[in-house]
């Protein structure tokens, strides 16, 4: 159980670094991009806002896309660690089920799910 924790964590971590490195480079491009276009329409455009929409159009959607994907990246992790409580939880209740006597046992099973 603890080597498929820490495999889950170092491939979380390495997903994570690789998503990093993947925003970067796509921030850069975008900036890259919006800078040539800037520079070579320099001479043909006549008003500031023709830049704005310019440097606006690439960088709103280049942030959009990689909130989006580290929004992703950090709920996955936030599920991955509940359902790693919930486990561990689970397995101590196990043990300490299996230290009462059976009767003790069913009647506190009963007496949390009324339903039984």
């Amino acid at each position: 159980m603890p080597d498929d924790l820490s495999n889950s964590i170092e491939m979380e971590l390495s997903s994570v670094r690789h998503a990093f490195w993947l925003a970067v480079i796509g921030l850069f491009l975008a900036a890259a991009l919006a800078i040539f276009l800037v520079i070579k329409g320099e001479a043909k455009m006549n008003t500031s806002a023709e830049v704005v929409a310019i440097v606006g159009l690439f960088t709103s959607v280049t942030g959009t896309l990689v909130g989006a994907f580290f929004g992703l990246q950090i709920g996955a992790t936030g599920a991955e660690h509940e359902r790693s409580s919930r486990r561990k939880a689970e397995q101590l209740t196990r043990h300490a089920l299996a230290h009462l006597s059976s009767d003790d046992a069913k009647k506190l099973l009963h007496n949390l799910d009324p339903m039984s």
